[in-house]
């Protein structure tokens, strides 16, 4: 089952990101914190104080676009915080002191001068100027060393740890939802599964929420349904087989008992009653042998084992056999393989032979008495039509999978309904004629030849159609992608 990506729905990676995200921010939040209470009260020691002043030179200037030192607009600079900034030329470009203004080029003794001044209240600071790992200046700062807030308010401090609070909360919240949905939609999933395991295939499994989890749900919907399909087929795969041993079976017990009793005393009757159980000990014989054929392709033990031939030659050997059963069984019989050229590709000749007696065989046995089956190669084109015995009317290599050979095996007889035709290929399938005795052969079949031949087929990488003869019967096409075929000159030699 294709899962169809839903774009509009959060995936459960970004989920896991936000939430990653959120929880990495929690420290970022309580560094601030810190730093909010420590920026409330500046003296609290040397590198607390340099990195609120280096805050300050990084809000005040930036490099212009010839990579000059310019002044933010707008810019000033808190009332508590006495700054000169100057460039690598040492020319001041922002100054709170009013004399060291801009333009002028103070020496380090100027500002030393100015904050010996205020001193005790006062601490001298200097540094060096980096943005974006460029050395662009030289930044002083003088400092107050009380416990003075007047720089931001009494309640600033608090209501930004307010703020910062409340932003934690949400992200612990948002974080709880999102591990409570989760939870909720692997808890859906993980009792979907219980379900499944306990035999309970009836309840669809649904999910909502992450696209992950939705397509985690899809993908169990498809497994709930493919079991409960396999379930369903074992059914029919017992009841089928116990159908078609315990008939032949019970033919041969009557016969036997008939003998037993006396009733068939005089050697004609005798005959023909040996006669029958011969023909459905044989019956019988073809049934297990078709029923171990479909084990075996069931369980894997059929293992294509690829050589490469040319087709018009194996075919050919193929045809030369059906043109005698179709003698035997007293039909007419046609054959053109002429559009095969020679091309050749990798088959299993062994099994390849048997998928196409199959359908032969099933052509003969569901044609008219003394009916007509035909086999015809044919070119199918991806742009148009191509021909050769049996191509009435345009071919066109579906799908976009290029040339097609196309072998087909005509019948004249009632052929398959259209309601039938998807059900052709299933195993112990039988149609509705098979199952009345129309056709030459009745209801001798298992309903295993033509779901062999296409897992015959399929194992090559081509295709097994059916369709419409010309004639109005069954049409089974035999497809094989030209791409996979080669000519002698493309061999190597």
């Amino acid at each position: 089952m294709r899962t169809v990506r839903r774009r509009g729905r959060l995936s459960l990676r970004g989920i896991l990101i936000y939430v990653a995200l959120g929880s990495a921010f929690l420290p970022g939040v309580l560094v601030s914190a810190i730093f909010t209470l420590t920026h409330g009260q500046i003296a609290q020691g040397p590198i607390i104080r340099t990195l609120v002043a280096s805050e300050e030179v990084s809000r005040a200037v930036r490099l212009g676009r010839r990579g000059e030192l310019v002044v933010r607009d707008g810019y000033a600079s808190p009332a508590w915080l006495d700054l000169v900034i100057e460039n690598t030329e040492g020319t001041v470009v922002f100054s709170t002191i009013p004399s060291l203004g801009p333009g002028t080029t103070p020496s380090l003794l100027d500002v030393a001068a100015f904050a010996n001044d205020r001193v005790p209240r006062a601490t001298f600071i200097s540094d060096s100027l980096e943005i974006g790992r460029v050395e662009a200046g030289t930044w002083y700062a003088v400092l107050p060393t009380d416990a003075a807030r007047s720089f931001a308010g009494e309640t600033a401090p608090l209501m930004r740890l307010a703020g910062l609070a409340a932003f934690a909360l949400f992200a612990f919240l948002f974080g709880f939802a999102v591990a409570a949905a989760l939870a909720s939609q692997v808890g859906g999933l993980e009792r979907a599964a219980a379900a499944i395991a306990s035999g309970d295939l009836e309840t669809p499994v649904r999910a909502r929420g992450a696209r992950e989890i939705v397509a985690l749900a899809e993908a169990m919907e498809g497994m709930r349904r493919s079991i409960r399909e396999n379930q369903a087929r074992r059914a029919r795969f017992l009841a089928a087989v116990s159908h078609d041993l315990r008939t032949p079976l019970t033919s041969i017990g009557g016969y036997l008992e008939a003998i037993e009793d006396g009733l068939a005393a005089d050697p004609p009757t005798l005959g023909r009653y040996v006669a029958t159980m011969k023909d459905k000990t044989q019956l019988l014989e073809e049934r297990i042998e078709g029923l171990i054929d479909f084990a075996r392709m069931e369980s894997g033990e059929w293992r294509l084992r690829f050589g490469r031939a040319e087709l018009a030659s194996l075919f050919g050997a193929m045809v030369a056999v059906a043109r005698d059963e179709a003698s035997l069984a007293g039909s007419s019989f046609e054959a053109d393989l002429s559009a095969l050229g020679d091309l050749a590709a990798p088959v299993d000749a062994a099994l390849l032979g048997r998928a196409f007696e199959n359908l032969v065989a099933n052509s003969l046995a569901h044609g008219r008495p003394g009916g007509r089956v035909r086999v015809g190669a044919r070119m199918l084109t991806a742009g148009g039509a191509g021909g050769a015995l049996g191509a009435e009317g345009v071919g066109e290599g579906p799908g976009g999978e290029g040339d097609l050979i196309a072998i087909d095996v005509d019948d004249d007889g009632p052929g398959i309904s259209e309601a039938e035709r998807e059900h052709a290929f299933e195993a112990f399938w039988r149609g509705s004629r098979s199952r009345s005795g129309e056709g030459r052969q009745g209801g001798r079949g298992s309903g295993l030849g033509l779901f062999i031949a296409r897992s015959i087929v399929e194992g090559h990488g081509w295709r097994l159609e059916l369709s419409v003869s010309p004639w109005g019967g069954a049409r089974f096409s035999l497809l094989i992608p030209v791409a996979s075929c080669s000519k002698p000159d493309d061999r190597p030699g």
